[in-house]
Order: structure tokens, then C-alpha cells, then sequence
């Protein structure tokens, strides 16, 4: 343990050393071959802090799974988690597409192994899901590689050299990879590995690959490209935010959240932020972490994932409680907790921009949501007393505790460092009214969901199309399907109808949910609607 620190805190100096000295070091290792090939690695101030908080993340979540996974089953986990963690690493240092796609292809892998960890159907859909999804990024980059294989520069650094079509085909790539819109359904479905594995995935290592890779090839973005991410990366963040305030499952919630952040970054990088878009994701990778960690210590002691039967033990468990309490108050963007500096700078430096007010709305109504159901999450943790003793002992679980008593702490300090090592004497101004529009909102929100009992307004439609992400998950498995109106639901017992949702007679004729109207909804909307507010008010 000492010497994971050790290799930790190395990398920070190194980090710290190459900013301060603006140093960029490169690697290159030349073949011979009829192309111009050579593997390139590269290290630069950015790369080596994300190196360390990714080690150091990986290094917590070890020493936490020793108490988590069975004894049985543990040198193959650790085997699996250190593939994924060294296939994370190759892709932060690769500068090549040739070499980036060997880290990109090892997260694919290993995460389906990790997901699929429990061996039973729920974990093998969720994996299946999971690498389809992928695969369709993995095919994007093999088609860029192919393409450039023509001129021979996979270098990322000669981006401006790409052609356009391998542009957009390195932007498809990392939406799947970062679960953007419409390949969102396979995040939330990740849920089924084990607790150490989603707070690995969902932090620092899977979902952020897509990130990585956009910063790298940020700086020759065409603007047609831009416009279509800032749209899906909006969708994504606030269809994520508005399933989580209908979802009741604990560890989804979070899910959800690190997918709304996520497309926070998205934005932001579509935006030419993409200094800022790195800050938030180390500053969201430490805190989203911790948060996972307390969650599946509550989830272990009491044996109930389920946020309406979960209990928390509060006398046995107030370390667990409070590290919950700091890291939701993170997530939400607290003043000085490590989260507000990190997204109000991307607010900030977001307002004066020429963008159009529904893009506004849908951003402020996104970071409103955010703080809604981080509430949601700490009221139903820490009010729902347990009546009976905990099915494992806490107190009991050091390594755990260990764990969560490190990263808290990061949670905190982290974004002021950086902040101040990164951007130490600028100043960022708004205006009083989008001061107050987030604040105002929530008063709003708070007033409707007070009136809306006592007003007789079918609220199915706007719970039901919300809660399940636009249909996105049966959408992503069969989207010819979906999309074809006036199917109905033909006549089950009810225990067919609990079983399953997609029925299929002898002529594979499917039937489903009467949601006739849905697709015709939803197809105005995306026609009409969105390209609207791709384009700012002249």
C-alpha cells in the first residue's frame, strides 16, 4: 500500500514539475514497415495528473474490494481490474490512433468481464449491452485508421491534417465509449458488476475514455462537429438528471449522475473549453468515486439496493454518512467543496457566449436537477433509520473505511488546488440574473411539486417517458421496433406482464406498451425542435 502511494505521489510531482517548467516530453518507436509507422507516447502536465488520479483511485478501490469480493474469486478480480487499469493508462499516454486503439479495444474487453462478474442473466445482458455498444466505437476507430493509413499521420498532435470524415467518425467513437446520446442506454445497464467495479468505471477510467480522446483532437474541431455534440451532449445531461429524480435504484442514481456529468464535459469541450472540461474530470473522477465507495458500503451492510429498503445503520455507520453527505455536496457544486470549482468556471466562462436560449435553459435546468436528486440521495440515506441490526458488521470493515477516510478529504481540496495552479488570476463575471436563474428554478420546481397533488393532471407520460430515458433502452436494442406506431399490448396473465415487456408471437410479430403517440412525439420534437436551438438568436 505504501508503495502504491508512493508511485502516486511520484506522478503528481512529475505533473506539477512539467506544468510549472511547461515541459511536453514524447516518446516515438519507429518500425519498418512499406507505411510510415511509429508508436508514439506522450506525458505532458495533464496526462500525468489524470495518470495519478486514475492510480489513485485504482489503488482505494483494491484496497476496498478486499472486504467486498469474495475470498474465491478475488486473484481473478484483481487480475481482470489491473488489465483495466493498465489498458486506461496506455490510453491516456498513446498520441497515436495505431496505439490508442490497443487501450481502447482493453477497456472494451475487460470491462465486459467485470460487468458480467456475478455470472448470472442480468449481468450477462448488461455485459452484452455493454460491448455491442462498444464495438460500434471500436469499429469507428479501425475506420479511421484505415482512412489515415493513406497519408500515413495517426499522430493525434497532426489532427489538423485529418480529414473531416475521420474527425467525425473519432467523434461517434468517443460518444460511445462516454455513453452520449443515443448510445446512453448501456451506462445505467453497466450497474449489474460489483460495487468496486462501477466506482472504478464511472469515475476515471470507461466513461471518461470518450473525454480523452476529444481533448486530444480538440484543437481542430470543425464547427459542424461542435454543433451536434454541444445537442447531444445537452440531451444526454438532461434526460440523465430527469431519469435519476424517478429512479429508485441506489447505485443507478449515481450512474445517471456521472452521466449527466459527463455530458457536463462534453459540452464544455464542444464549447473550445477543453482545459476546463480536464478539471472537472479529475476534480468529478475523485469525488464520483468516494460516493460509489459509500453507497456500496451501505449496500453491503444492509443487503438492499433498492433506495426505498435500504437502511442505514446511522450509529454504526457515521464515517460512511458523512463521506456521503461531503462527496453529494460536491456533486452538487457547494461553494469551495472540490465540484463548484471545476462547474462554475465552465458556467462561467459558458455565459458570455453566443449561445441560444434554449441551449441555456436545458443547461441550467440540467445543473437544477443535479442538485435535486443529490438531495434525493443523502434525505433517503440518512433518514431511513434501520430498525434492525445490519446484515454485516461495519464497524468491522477497516479496509473500507481506510479507503473512504483517504479520498474524502480529495474531495474537498482538490478542485482549489487546482484551481488556483491552473487559472490563478483570472476573473469571471455574470450578470445578476443568471445568478439567480439556477436558485429560482429550484423555488419553482419546489412550488410546482407542492400544487401538483391537488390538481388533477395525468402525470404518467411525464414520469414514465423521463424515468426510462426516452425509451433508450429498448431503443439502443431494437430500434426498428420501437418506432413503429400503434402496437399494443396484447392480452397476458400478469405474471407474463411482470416477466417480460417484449413479447413475440409464432410470426415474430412484436407487441408492446401502448405508446402509439411516443414515437410521433419524439420525432417532431428532434425534426422541428433541436436543429432550432443549434443555432444562437442573431
Amino acid at each position: 500500500m505504501n508503495t502504491m502511494i508512493l508511485i502516486t505521489s511520484l506522478i503528481i510531482s512529475t505533473s506539477l514539475f512539467l506544468y510549472s517548467q511547461n515541459i511536453f516530453m514524447s516518446l516515438s518507436l519507429s518500425f519498418c514497415t512499406p507505411y510510415p509507422m511509429s508508436l508514439e507516447m506522450s506525458l505532458s502536465w495533464q496526462s500525468s495528473l489524470f495518470m495519478s488520479t486514475v492510480l489513485l483511485i485504482s489503488f482505494m478501490i483494491m484496497k476496498y474490494s478486499k472486504e467486498y469480493i469474495p475470498p474465491k474469486n478475488m486473484k481473478m478480480f484483481m487480475i481482470v481490474l489491473s488489465l483495466f487499469v493498465a489498458s486506461m493508462l496506455l490510453l491516456i499516454t498513446s498520441n497515436n490512433i495505431l496505439f490508442l486503439i490497443i487501450g481502447w479495444d482493453g477497456l472494451g474487453l475487460t470491462s465486459y468481464i467485470l460487468v458480467i462478474f456475478y455470472q448470472n442473466s442480468t449481468s450477462n445482458n448488461a455485459g452484452t449491452l455493454t460491448i455491442l455498444t462498444n464495438r460500434v466505437g471500436d469499429i469507428m476507430i479501425i475506420m479511421s485508421v484505415s482512412t489515415l493509413s493513406f497519408s500515413g499521420l495517426w499522430n493525434t498532435m497532426m489532427n489538423k491534417s485529418f480529414p473531416t470524415m475521420v474527425l467525425i467518425m473519432l467523434l461517434v467513437a468517443s460518444m460511445t465509449k462516454s455513453a452520449q446520446f443515443p448510445f446512453t442506454a448501456w451506462l445505467p445497464a453497466a450497474m449489474a458488476a460489483p460495487t468496486p467495479v462501477s466506482a472504478l468505471v464511472h469515475s476515471s477510467t470507461l466513461v471518461t475514455a470518450g473525454i480523452i480522446l476529444m481533448v486530444r483532437i480538440s484543437d481542430n474541431i470543425h464547427t459542424t462537429i461542435m454543433k451536434p455534440l454541444l445537442m447531444m451532449s445537452l440531451l444526454t445531461s438532461i434526460t440523465a438528471s430527469l431519469s435519476a429524480m424517478w429512479e429508485m435504484d441506489l447505485k443507478k442514481i449515481i450512474a445517471l449522475s456521472t452521466l449527466s456529468q459527463v455530458a457536463f464535459m462534453m459540452t464544455a469541450i464542444s464549447l473550445n473549453m477543453p482545459l476546463l472540461a480536464m478539471f472537472h474530470l479529475i476534480t468529478h473522477a475523485l469525488f464520483k468515486a468516494t460516493m460509489f465507495m459509500c453507497v456500496g458500503q451501505l449496500i453491503h451492510s444492509s443487503s438492499y439496493q433498492d433506495s426505498r429498503s435500504i437502511k442505514s445503520n446511522l450509529p454504526n455507520s457515521p464515517l460512511t454518512l458523512s463521506c456521503l453527505g461531503v462527496t453529494s455536496m460536491a456533486l452538487s457544486g457547494l461553494p469551495f467543496m472540490s465540484g463548484f470549482y471545476s462547474k462554475d468556471a465552465i458556467i462561467e466562462t459558458l455565459c458570455p457566449q453566443s449561445l441560444s436560449h434554449p441551449l441555456m435553459i436545458m443547461m441550467i435546468i440540467s445543473i437544477t436537477l443535479t442538485t435535486i436528486y443529490n438531495l434525493r440521495i443523502t434525505t433517503n440515506s440518512v433518514s431511513l433509520i434501520s430498525s434492525k441490526a445490519p446484515d454485516n458488521d461495519t464497524t468491522q470493515m477497516k479496509d473500507m473505511e481506510l479507503s473512504l477516510t483517504m479520498m474524502t478529504p480529495l474531495s474537498l481540496v482538490t478542485g482549489s488546488m487546482m484551481s488556483w495552479m491552473m487559472n490563478p488570476c483570472s476573473t469571471l463575471t455574470m450578470s445578476f440574473t443568471q445568478k439567480i436563474t439556477p436558485i429560482m428554478t429550484i423555488l419553482l420546481a419546489w412550488t410546482v411539486s407542492n400544487i401538483t397533488p391537488y390538481l388533477n393532471i395525468n402525470t404518467n407520460f411525464a414520469s414514465t417517458v423521463p424515468s426510462t430515458m426516452w425509451m433508450m433502452n429498448n431503443t439502443s436494442t431494437l430500434p426498428k421496433m420501437t418506432l413503429i406506431p400503434g402496437s399494443t399490448l396484447i392480452n397476458l396473465d400478469n405474471s407474463w406482464k411482470e416477466n417480460s415487456s417484449l413479447i413475440f408471437t409464432n410470426s415474430m410479430k412484436m407487441y408492446t406498451l401502448p405508446l402509439s403517440k411516443t414515437p410521433s412525439l419524439l420525432l417532431i420534437m428532434f425534426t422541428v425542435l433541436l436543429p432550432m436551438m443549434m443555432y444562437p438568436n442573431s
